[in-house]
Protein backbone atom coordinates (compact mmCIF):
# COMPACT_ATOMS: atom_id res chain seq x y z
CA UNK A 1 0.00 0.00 0.00
CA UNK A 2 1.06 3.56 -0.69
CA UNK A 3 0.09 6.37 1.65
CA UNK A 4 -0.01 10.10 0.98
CA UNK A 5 0.52 12.31 4.03
CA UNK A 6 0.67 16.05 4.41
CA UNK A 7 2.82 17.48 7.18
CA UNK A 8 1.32 20.52 8.88
CA UNK A 9 3.47 21.56 11.85
CA UNK A 10 1.71 23.23 14.78
CA UNK A 11 -1.65 21.73 13.83
CA UNK A 12 -3.68 19.55 16.18
CA UNK A 13 -2.46 16.52 14.22
CA UNK A 14 0.85 17.18 12.43
CA UNK A 15 0.20 14.44 9.86
CA UNK A 16 -2.99 14.17 7.86
CA UNK A 17 -3.64 11.14 5.67
CA UNK A 18 -4.87 12.36 2.30
CA UNK A 19 -5.07 9.17 0.26
CA UNK A 20 -3.97 5.56 0.07
CA UNK A 21 -4.03 2.85 -2.57
CA UNK A 22 -2.26 -0.36 -3.52
CA UNK A 23 -1.08 1.49 -6.64
CA UNK A 24 1.66 4.08 -6.35
CA UNK A 25 0.54 5.86 -9.53
CA UNK A 26 -2.96 6.56 -8.14
CA UNK A 27 -1.49 8.10 -5.01
CA UNK A 28 0.97 10.15 -7.08
CA UNK A 29 -1.93 11.50 -9.16
CA UNK A 30 -3.77 12.50 -5.98
CA UNK A 31 -0.67 14.33 -4.79
CA UNK A 32 -0.39 16.18 -8.10
CA UNK A 33 -4.06 17.17 -7.89
CA UNK A 34 -3.58 18.67 -4.42
CA UNK A 35 -0.52 20.59 -5.62
CA UNK A 36 -2.20 21.80 -8.81
CA UNK A 37 -5.19 23.09 -6.84
CA UNK A 38 -2.88 24.90 -4.44
CA UNK A 39 -4.23 23.08 -1.40
CA UNK A 40 -0.85 21.89 -0.06
CA UNK A 41 2.77 22.66 -0.86
CA UNK A 42 4.78 19.91 -2.59
CA UNK A 43 7.49 19.95 0.09
CA UNK A 44 4.94 19.13 2.81
CA UNK A 45 3.57 16.04 1.10
CA UNK A 46 5.09 12.59 1.50
CA UNK A 47 4.31 9.28 -0.19
CA UNK A 48 5.42 6.20 1.71
CA UNK A 49 4.97 2.49 1.19
CA UNK A 50 3.80 0.42 4.18
CA UNK A 51 1.39 -2.33 5.15
CA UNK A 52 -0.74 -0.16 7.42
CA UNK A 53 -1.30 3.50 8.31
CA UNK A 54 0.64 3.43 11.58
CA UNK A 55 3.72 1.99 9.87
CA UNK A 56 3.34 4.54 7.09
CA UNK A 57 3.13 7.37 9.61
CA UNK A 58 6.33 6.18 11.35
CA UNK A 59 8.13 6.04 7.99
CA UNK A 60 6.94 9.55 7.14
CA UNK A 61 8.29 10.85 10.46
CA UNK A 62 11.64 9.14 9.81
CA UNK A 63 11.85 10.81 6.39
CA UNK A 64 11.25 14.22 7.94
CA UNK A 65 13.81 13.70 10.71
CA UNK A 66 16.59 13.01 8.22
Amino acid sequence: MYWLFVYEPNELCDFQLLDYSPREREVQLSKEDYIRCGVYARERMLIVSADNSSSARRKAIQLLVR
